[in-house]
């Protein structure tokens, strides 16, 4: 199931019709355990359900899903810790370093 999953979310990774950081789900979707892919699948549809739809309040959308993406990302940092600047590369580091 997750093979067939896997197939189809690269499909539609290759057909760029998503935008940052759903592009790269590809890259975690064999990671997570199943309610973990099942909100993952539904902001994917959504994204592809509304997304030819220009709204007014896509920036808070797109708000909505990477703080969706961070919950994952934290219950799985283990794993997926490497792979966060490249699903977050407008993240700042509140550290003055």
């Amino acid at each position: 199931m997750k093979k067939k999953l896997l197939t189809h979310t690269i499909l539609v990774k290759k057909a760029q019709i998503l935008r940052e950081p759903l592009k790269q789900t590809t890259d975690i979707i064999t990671v997570l355990n199943s309610y973990e892919t099942h909100i993952i699948l539904t902001i994917i549809w959504n994204n592809l359900k509304y997304n030819f739809t220009k709204s007014e309040n896509q920036k808070n959308n797109d708000e909505k899903i990477k703080d969706q993406m961070k919950i994952i990302f934290q219950r799985n940092i283990k794993q997926l810790a490497p792979l966060y600047a490249k699903f977050f590369k407008d993240h700042k580091s509140n550290n003055n370093n």
